[in-house]
């Protein structure tokens, strides 16, 4: 064999290495039953080839019966499970009373999900010591009645995963902006400039921001404020310690609250860059804010200077972008990976920012309780000395580590 046959056979091979098996449920293995008595429901299936996050559905006549119909779930669903035969128990009484499970009216549908791709929603239980993390198809699929239940504003963190893979948009904002504000002596526009940004990878990232009490679960320190308000006086060093991203990667201090949000929950939670939080935050829009250019339409989305009392308000009250996200606009500044400084118009691929800053300031975004209207725009960029008291938004890569 010649040796060019032996590397074009290895590069093969090497290619084939790479191809990571798809995860599958076994044709035939899905099974149910439910005791006559008690009415739980007994789901059995076996998964083959890879691990996967699990999610079910319970159909009728082909058409779920809505994820908040089967929110009392257990077992190995809604979570990262490995190959093997696997069983999910679900109590129906309390959130589909009466009903009987019954074979040929009612059908089961076990998905598998690529572990790279897994579902929108990531749930991390901050009491939890064993399996702290599982997955929702919705926020209707989540337990104790979803988002309304203050438990995911302080016992839970939940994290929606913004598609952004392959993505191009336009970041900054057009000179044209500034006239459209209130006051046209805003807009700093060469830390706006516009440039198209191509993302390369999804991630999860914080329906709310960090509030009070998810801050002391994770860390032990008792912050100012109700427990379910963004917790503030945090500051950048406090929060990653002295790496210097972007040189240093994700590598945060071993002292640091995001080390300590990371030992608790296995997760690698960081902030996310400037470019990251505007893809987030705009949802798709290229208007002044996710709802639009009207600045007379802002109290209904954000707490500010002119709705807010001067003073932090309980997340998750205003209405949220097209992700889902809550408290983009006001009620606290939230920390971005990025140092501040000159940006180039050319073309960029997932930008991480300069790699340093002469002002020693990084990228704060959103806006605060007592900003005004320019202050809470999607492209506003706030630069802020390492030392300053702000507010934080986590995020984490689909596979949870970096």
């Amino acid at each position: 064999m010649s040796s060019k046959t032996n590397l074009s056979l290895f590069a093969v091979l090497a290619a084939s290495a790479l191809v990571a098996a798809t995860p599958v449920i076994k044709a035939g293995s899905v099974r149910f039953s439910q005791n006559a008595d008690t009415r739980l429901v007994t789901i059995g299936y076996t998964l083959e080839d890879a691990d996967a996050v699990v999610t079910v559905d319970v159909l009728t006549n082909g058409v779920s019966i809505g994820e908040e119909n089967f929110t009392n779930i257990d077992g190995d669903v809604n979570k990262r499970v490995a190959p093997g035969d696997r069983l999910i128990v679900w109590h129906p009484r309390a959130s589909w009373p009466d009903h009987v499970f019954t074979n040929g009216v009612l059908s089961v549908k076990v998905r598998p999900w690529d572990v790279a791709i897994p579902p929108d929603y990531l749930v991390v239980d901050l009491t939890a010591t064993i399996a702290p993390v599982h997955y929702y198809v919705s926020t209707n699929a989540l337990p104790a009645g979803g988002l309304t239940n203050d438990i995911y504003r302080t016992a839970k963190m939940v994290l929606r995963r913004i598609p952004a893979g392959a993505t191009m948009w336009t970041m900054g904002s057009p000179e044209s902006e500034k006239y459209l504000l209130p006051d046209t002596s805003f807009r700093y526009g060469a830390r706006e400039m516009q440039r198209l940004v191509t993302m390369t990878n999804d991630y999860y990232l914080g329906v709310f921001p960090v509030t009070v009490a998810q801050h002391r679960y994770a860390t032990g320190d008792q912050k100012e404020g109700g427990d379910t308000v963004p917790v503030t006086h945090e500051t950048y060093v406090q929060l990653r310690g002295a790496s210097d991203w972007p040189t240093t990667g994700h590598e945060v201090a071993s002292g640091s609250d995001l080390m300590k949000w990371r030992n608790l929950t296995g997760v690698d939670f960081d902030l996310p860059t400037s470019a990251q939080w505007e893809f987030a935050c705009r949802a798709g829009t290229s208007t002044i804010f996710y709802f639009g250019s009207d600045t007379n339409k802002l109290s209904k989305y954000a707490w500010y200077k002119v709705n807010s009392g001067n003073a932090r308000h309980r997340v998750g009250e205003k209405i949220p972008n097209g992700f889902g996200l809550y408290d983009l606009y006001g009620n606290v500044w939230e920390w971005c990976l990025d140092w501040t400084g000159g940006i180039s118009a050319d073309p960029v691929v997932e930008p991480t920012g300069p790699d340093s800053s002469s002002e020693s300031k990084r990228v704060g975004r959103g806006g605060m309780w007592a900003s005004d209207v320019d202050g809470c725009r999607s492209a506003k960029i706030n630069p802020q000395v390492l030392t300053s008291a702000y507010g934080y938004r986590l995020l984490c890569p689909p596979t949870l580590k970096w």
